[in-house]
């Protein structure tokens, strides 16, 4: 049995609850998603055919999110479904939402009651409601429902992308992803037993912005102003269609394990999938939760033999707890998500 569209109510202010998870199957309403393995959740492998999702943040974030669920339906994700709860500006970071508690709490905790969220994904806003406190409220919270859940966490861009300087936007965007990706390493030491993915997406706008600069976007007419062929949607700097496509693209290597060339979006002239690649590999600078090192099928010591050959000081990927050291605190993280493991 599936979800129904449920938790709505008419935009007051900057606040918007919506959810709209549509199940695609009963085996992921119940956590039995195709491609779900047994043991630690953070040695399990990527949901593959989709699973219940929901998205909570503000417009740098949720619009995506509608567009990753778009995205997932039309490519045939069988067992995908999302909902949404949107608060626009620092409202929407989780530390306001948690904190308005006879609102924005109240709403998202029945979304997540009935137990069958598989991820629940959150953002960022700054260093405005984003500490690492204001997400281990939620993950706690999450857990207490299913203690299967996942979490994704992801770096929006930042504002002001039509008037900034192109290498000055990016070099924002990175810090901002560079900043968040230390809380996101914190919480993986605090909870080494449950999957927290994590991709800085804001590149995509810094990548697109130098791109339509070179000419290279002939999807794209004007940075702002221009309706579906604006790179932005307004001065302030929302995403335009484009830039919400590949965003949303972007995330589904990190939720679900899926690849581009597996997904059907709207059809451009611009090189579409080279961008989301190199979104993609400029995320490989941020190591991933601990896992299956080799690929056995299972989480066991030997998969902390083979991380610890990678220790040759070339491996960033090694690098666990994000300290940009490897050492024995990387190693430590490893053993700990072991836990109940052969």
């Amino acid at each position: 049995m599936g979800w129904t569209k449920s938790w709505e109510k008419p935009l007051d202010g900057v606040r918007l609850a919506a959810a709209t998870v549509l199940m695609g199957a009963a085996s992921a309403a119940t956590g039995q998603a195709t491609g779900q393995a047994t043991g630690p959740a953070s040695c399990q492998t990527r949901l593959g055919d989709g699973g219940a999702c929901l998205f909570i943040g503000h417009s740098y974030f949720v619009p995506v999110a509608a567009r990753f669920d778009a995205i997932a339906q039309a490519s045939g994700l069988g067992s995908h479904g999302a909902g949404f709860y949107f608060a626009g500006g620092t409202s929407g970071s989780p530390g306001s939402l948690w904190d308005d508690a006879d609102d924005s709490r109240t709403e998202i905790e029945a979304m997540l009651a009935p137990g069958n969220v598989r991820v629940l994904g959150m953002t960022a806003f700054g260093e405005f409601g984003s500490t690492v406190e204001d997400y281990r409220l939620w993950i706690d919270l999450a857990l207490s429902y299913n203690p299967d859940t996942r979490f994704f966490i992801g770096q929006p861009w930042v504002p002001g992308g039509p008037s900034l300087d192109t290498a000055a936007y990016d070099d924002a965007i990175e810090t901002a992803g560079d900043n968040l990706f230390q809380t996101v390493a914190q919480l993986r030491l605090d909870y080494p037993n449950t999957r927290i993915e994590y991709i800085n997406y804001g590149k995509t706008a810094s990548i697109m912005k130098a791109e339509y600069e070179a000419g290279n976007l002939p999807d794209v007419t004007c940075l702002t102003g221009c309706g579906s062929a604006s790179l932005f949607a307004d001065p302030s700097g929302h995403a335009g269609p484009m830039m919400t496509d590949l965003c949303a693209a972007s995330w589904f290597d990190a939720i679900y394990g899926v690849g581009f060339d597996e997904l059907t979006i709207p059809e451009y002239q611009s090189d579409t999938a080279s961008i989301v690649a190199d979104v993609l590999a400029y995320n490989e600078r941020f190591p991933l939760p601990p896992q299956d090192w080799n690929l056995d099928g299972a989480c066991s010591i030997f998969d902390v033999s083979d991380l610890l050959r990678a220790f040759d000081g070339s491996s960033a990927s090694a690098d666990l707890n994000g300290d940009g050291v490897l050492d024995s605190g990387d190693v430590q993280m490893a053993i700990a998500a072991l836990d109940g493991a052969p």
